[in-house]
């Protein structure tokens, strides 16, 4: 059965351009170990090719292909055009590091396929897909995908010392094959106890948070959060795994209630406001889906717990709000902290409640009282608890007439 990333015309014309001119282009790494497993819906498609980067760059001028460099020290640019797909080129090569973060040398020159594939992380990423030669596999990655066995290319230790993500990305590809504890390398989690503490400190912030956010969407994410906790990932991050958190995960997991923010969001719930927005920013996660999980997961809880009714506004602030709520309702109806009849309730209501948009704005507030930088969002949320208590029926006269007896200084 041909991909159906092949199948695309555009990707196809590309393909018969640079083999027309004498170019080998190979698909490489996740769309073709996605292919493999049975999924075939892959959207980032890899691509290796057998000549210096800028041959394709020169290409793609004299055929108006717009393309993008993103980073031509490594080898890499971006092919743009060809929606729904990400593409993206890299020549061959190979490469050695010296600070666990980046190669230090990148050389391009008569470089195999083999050596390619030998730079890369794991079995299962180092899978080469041609129309003419079909699967390329030199280390065994079909048997290891088949069998659902993430195994480093060489020894761990040196693949783990070459780039310290590779801790994070064990983990995360572990999620994404295995739910199976016995299924993983006792030795690869000593290596990794050992050597986490060290290095994923020296890591950026934003590839961090790039493969904890992945791991969180991952459908065996509850096992390998369990397990990446009894290698004292989380606590070297500062977030820590309560049993309350641990039961909530495996809820979730139980119930496929796979949502990458909403599990982040849990995983940060004994940390104040202000520390998850810091954390947030640090990783360049979105805070505002972490702290609209926690608001409204509290407000459903604090409905069921005081008996009674909960007006919807307080949930369902915007339009496309309805699928994340649908998951919180889901998850506090699984850990039984809401009736099924609760849930029935609020599920009904959000599918027939539309959003209703405040009768005044931030700019309105601030042109009004002359605010000064550092209470603009205090009169905005005053503004905003008053027309929520309402149940959205405050006029813009009313939500004034409420701003004028406010004063930030007795808060």
């Amino acid at each position: 059965m041909t991909p159906i990333w092949l199948q695309h015309e555009k990707l196809k014309t590309f393909f018969t351009l640079c083999s027309d001119a004498g170019y080998k282009l190979y698909f490489v790494g996740g769309c073709v170990r996605d292919y493999l497993d049975g999924y075939h819906n892959a959207k980032d498609i890899d691509m290796a090719v057998d000549c210096p980067i800028e041959k394709i760059c020169t290409l793609c001028g004299y055929h108006n292909i717009p393309y993008k460099i993103i980073g031509i020290k490594y080898g890499t640019i971006t092919i743009l055009g060809f929606p729904p797909y990400h593409v993206e080129i890299t020549a061959l090569r190979n490469e050695d590091y010296y600070d666990g973060r980046y190669p230090k040398y990148v050389t391009f020159d008569n470089i195999t396929l083999y050596q390619d594939a030998k730079r890369r992380d794991f079995t299962c990423n180092a899978l080469y897909f041609h129309p003419d030669e079909g699967i390329i596999d030199f280390f065994n990655g079909q048997d290891d995908l088949k069998n659902k066995n993430l195994r480093f290319i060489g020894e761990a230790h040196d693949k783990i010392q070459e780039d310290y993500l590779r801790i994070l990305r064990y983990f995360r590809f572990w999620a994404k094959f295995n739910n199976n504890i016995n299924n993983i390398s006792d030795d690869i989690l000593s290596l990794i106890t050992k050597y986490a503490p060290q290095y994923l400190p020296q890591l950026t912030s934003e590839r961090i948070g790039k493969e904890v956010f992945k791991i969180c969407g991952e459908k065996n994410f509850s096992p390998t959060i369990n397990l990446m906790d009894k290698c004292g990932i989380w606590s070297i991050f500062g977030i820590i795994l309560t049993r309350e958190i641990q039961n909530a995960l495996t809820y979730m997991t139980h119930y496929h209630l796979i949502n990458a923010d909403m599990v982040f969001a849990i995983l940060c719930s004994h940390h104040n406001k202000k520390d998850i927005i810091d954390l947030c920013r640090k990783w360049a996660i979105s805070y505002k889906k972490n702290i609209f999980f926690q608001s409204r997961y509290q407000s459903i809880i604090n409905y069921a717990q005081q008996n009674n009714e909960i007006h919807i506004s307080r949930l369902k602030q915007h339009d496309d709000d309805n699928e994340n709520l649908a998951y919180i309702i889901h998850y506090i109806t699984a850990l039984k902290y809401i009736t099924y009849e609760q849930s029935q309730y609020l599920q009904r209501e959000l599918k027939s409640y539309h959003y209703k948009k405040m009768p005044i704005s931030t700019e309105m507030i601030i042109r009004r009282y002359n605010l000064y930088q550092k209470h603009i969002a205090l009169y905005v949320n005053q503004a905003k608890e008053f027309w929520l208590n309402s149940h959205t029926k405050a006029s813009q006269e009313d939500i004034y007439q409420h701003l004028d007896n406010y004063n930030p200084a007795d808060e």
